[in-house]
């Protein structure tokens, strides 16, 4: 990092927390900040407005945050700046003149022309205030703030500090705030903690999840990346009941929420093990007077729900409560660091969904003669989901979800299944969790239709397959954060849904894995792959061109597909998709797909240079190789390549195809005659249409369809010649491994079966496993059949 020389007026310069990164970069990322708060509440009482202000000035120098200043330009990483002294931005405004009707009109108003006012990060202080009388004994108060420096937490600490000090000027006392640490202090303490027994609660806690809890679908790139909020609300009744049934229960209202949306999840993924984001304090902390810290200490941490569903609901939460208490033991620790520890590979997101419990509610507060009333202080959240609950008299819970991942009819979702299980826990208190889960109305939307289906095919005629190694790491890291695939290099990370905790987390394994530091700010102006990896790589990287990730991500060994007839390989992502999100799944398609010069290449060559390009990627056995139609002949031949090189094929499957996709042995005069007599007695005599298609048909729309075709039409039947030409010159060599043919149950009414088997036996000296499966040549790759196919391959994945 550039030396940055401390001047007089500034007393200390300090990193960003991994929090504060993301919240900088969201900051500067969206045109609508999701950090801007604006912390506001009425004040009942009278106020002297000199002792006010002078309160606040007093609270300005108590805590460091109030003189904090945010930097980022021109250095390697972006820091705090806390100053020795700040102004104090305060505006008054009397509407104690108007009617109680016009005065509300003026304060929307006055929230709304603010809330479109920037504050500078750069600049200290960071926030200012609003102050507005509407009588002599009633004020509003609006403190416009940004998350980077100010949590829930703080906006409580800071508003109780002001009425102290208030109080103690009123009535001509001497304050008896203890003091709190600054934030180098703080730094002192983190450095002292043992992150050995951090990172082992934290591997121990996670051991065993392997399916992430995501609530949002694929980002719809037509619809930014905007928020909405549903928000309903309990009675006063029926939130007593809730407090009651906490109490009776011994647990507190933050572990009944927090179980309520572990079963709702549940019911929404259809798993028993679950995660989703907790907010803590980050102050539960051995370092004295940490809680009386104003700042952004907050921190967002993984909660894990294991679901027994015949454990009963009550007896179950109590477990939930004991996890909570021991989180906050290593609350200390950001989420970019667990993940890798638990992740050291792939650095897997857990979940896209966050629980706020406001438990910081100064509702009713009084000192110096003021009452705190209705107060709120925002809620900061670009989590696809966020339930957020406020307990006061009448609890209030809202949920805020990102329009572009989240429809409206599944919030609404939300909304109905939380108070749905709520009510049902309050009423059946002897219920199992099954009964409360199986209760919530079923998650179906009605979203997949031809509008998906026509997207779909959009994004794949407009995907780019990475060019180089560089780019090729950079989609596997994509896939992992965004929980999208496949994508494309020209793909924007923010129209995939990327956020700003994706984003830091993104450039942090951008520098474990490249070994370069680049600030994440470089995203703004850099956000493809492409543009990413031109800021990376070097000009010794070598190109890729045949290799097409359809997932990158997964731990396990990849499993390669290759192409069919045509050369293109997009009809496998529906079989990619199905064969469990720790897969990695390649396909190879063929350079040039229009070009003579690769159509010509003898098979030997074509298989060196997809060998060549998956050894890239897999270094070592063991091998996983899947051919169709065209393909059987290259896949066979990259076997035997691997073979002779001593590596393991592991898997070599051949879907309903022979090893030469150019013909089937004719029928013999005794198969026809036999096939006849049986189509006969089963009064079948489709035979004769059969001669009348064959012979007449077929010949004469063949000879139309050649007058009436395009010029691409014409060209593609060349290449496809051309590449048939040279299958015909193979020499087929035998292989010692076996050969698991996988053939649909058309093939086998028509006989070609027999064929395709005996051809395999031939070749393979392992023998040959054959399944047989619902479905015909064209439509084994789509549903339904797809979804066995994928039954069929992961047998033998499972095998290796």
């Amino acid at each position: 990092m550039r030396a940055i020389k401390v001047k007089p007026e500034v007393a200390g310069i300090y990193p960003l927390s991994f929090l504060q990164q993301a919240l900088l970069f969201h900051s500067l990322q969206q045109e609508e900040d999701q950090g801007f708060l604006q912390v506001r509440c009425f004040l009942n009482g009278t106020i002297d407005l000199d002792l006010f202000k002078t309160s606040w000035k007093q609270t300005i120098n108590r805590h460091e945050s109030l003189r904090t200043s945010i930097h980022w330009k021109n250095i390697e990483k972006p820091v705090q700046v806390v100053h020795r002294q700040a102004d104090f931005p305060f505006t008054f405004s009397d509407l104690e003149k108007l009617p109680a009707s016009e005065q509300e009109d003026k304060l929307e108003e006055i929230v709304r022309s603010d809330k479109i006012q920037e504050l500078d990060l750069s600049e200290s202080p960071a926030w200012r205030i609003k102050l507005v009388k509407l009588s002599n004994d009633r004020h509003f108060l609006l403190w416009s703030c940004h998350h980077i420096l100010a949590d829930g937490w703080s906006a409580s600490i800071i508003l109780r500090d002001l009425l102290a000090f208030y109080d103690a000027a009123k009535n001509d006392r001497t304050i008896g705030l203890s003091e709190i640490p600054d934030h180098a202090a703080y730094l002192e303490w983190r450095k002292t903690q043992d992150d050995s027994l951090a990172k082992s609660y934290w591997m121990n806690a996670l051991a065993g999840f392997t399916a992430p809890t995501f609530v949002g679908s694929g980002s719809d790139k037509n619809q930014e990346n905007e928020f909405a909020v549903e928000r309903f609300e309990f009675s006063k009744n029926e939130s007593d009941q809730l407090r009651e049934y906490a109490k009776k229960n011994q647990i507190t209202l933050n572990t009944l929420i927090q179980g309520v949306w572990s079963m709702v999840l549940s019911r929404f993924v259809g798993k028993n093990d679950i995660a989703f984001g907790t907010v803590v304090s980050g102050r539960s902390i051995d370092l004295p007077n940490a809680e009386k810290m104003a700042g952004m200490f907050m921190n967002v941490l993984p909660f894990r729900a294991r679901l027994n569903k015949n454990d009963i609901a009550s007896t179950w939460l109590k477990t939930l409560q004991i996890q909570q208490s021991k989180i906050t033991q290593f609350e200390f620790v950001n989420l970019d660091r667990i993940l890798s520890w638990n992740n050291a590979s792939r650095n897997t997101a857990l979940f896209d969904n966050l629980v706020v419990f406001e438990n910081i509610p100064l509702e009713y507060t009084k000192s110096g003669g003021i009452l705190i009333e209705k107060f709120e202080s925002g809620l900061t959240s670009n989590y696809v989901v966020t339930l957020a609950v406020r307990p006061l008299k009448e609890i209030s819970f809202f949920v805020k979800y990102n329009k572009a991942r989240v429809s409206e009819t599944k919030a609404e979702w939300f909304v109905s299944s939380i108070e749905q299980a709520i009510r049902n826990l309050l009423e059946h208190d002897s219920w199992p969790i099954r009964r409360i889960v199986d209760s919530i109305s079923s998650p179906n939307f009605g979203e997949v239709g031809n509008d998906s289906i026509l997207k779909e095919k959009s994004v794949l005629e407009k995907y780019t397959p990475p060019g180089n190694d560089v780019e090729l790491k950079l989609t596997e890291i994509w896939e992992t954060l965004l929980n999208h695939r496949p994508i494309s290099i020209t793909d924007n990370f923010f129209e995939l849904g990327g956020t700003s905790i994706d984003a830091i987390r993104l450039f942090t394994e951008i520098e474990n894995i490249f070994k370069k530091k680049i600030q994440p700010i470089t995203l703004l102006k850099n956000d493809t792959i492409e543009a990413l990896s031109e800021l990376i790589t070097d000009e010794t990287a070598e190109a890729l061109s045949t290799l097409v990730p359809l997932r990158a991500s997964g731990s396990k060994p990849p499993i390669f597909c290759f192409h069919a007839g045509g050369g293109h390989v997009f009809f496998y992502r529906s079989l990619a998709e199905r064969l469990g999100s720790d897969q990695p799944v390649y396909a190879l398609q063929r350079p040039g797909m229009d070009d003579f010069e690769f159509a010509s290449l003898e098979i030997e060559e074509l298989a060196e240079r997809y060998l060549s390009e998956m050894t890239r990627v897999q270094p070592k056995g063991p091998y996983a190789l899947v051919g169709y139609c065209f393909s059987t002949v290259v896949c066979y031949e990259i076997a035997l390549k691997l073979e002779e090189m001593g590596e393991r094929v592991a898997l070599l499957a051949m879907v309903d195809s022979p090893p030469s996709p150019i013909y089937f042995r004719p029928r013999t005069v005794g198969q026809k005659l036999k096939r006849f007599a049986k189509m006969i007695r089963n009064n079948d005599w489709s035979f004769a249409t059969d001669i009348v298609k064959r012979r007449l048909i077929v010949p004469t729309r063949r000879k139309v369809q050649n007058m009436l075709a395009t010029e691409e039409i014409r060209h593609r039947a060349k290449i496809r010649i051309t590449a048939n030409t040279a299958v015909e010159k193979y020499n087929w060599r035998r292989y010692s491994g076996h050969v698991d043919l996988i053939v649909t149950e058309d093939r086998v009414e028509t006989g070609a079966v027999e064929f395709m088997l005996d051809e395999w036996q031939r070749l393979a000296q392992g023998g040959v496993n054959l399944s047989v499966l619902p479905g015909n040549h064209p439509t084994i790759f789509s549903d339904p059949e797809v979804e066995n196919l994928a039954k069929c391959i992961q047998k033998g994945l499972d095998d290796i």
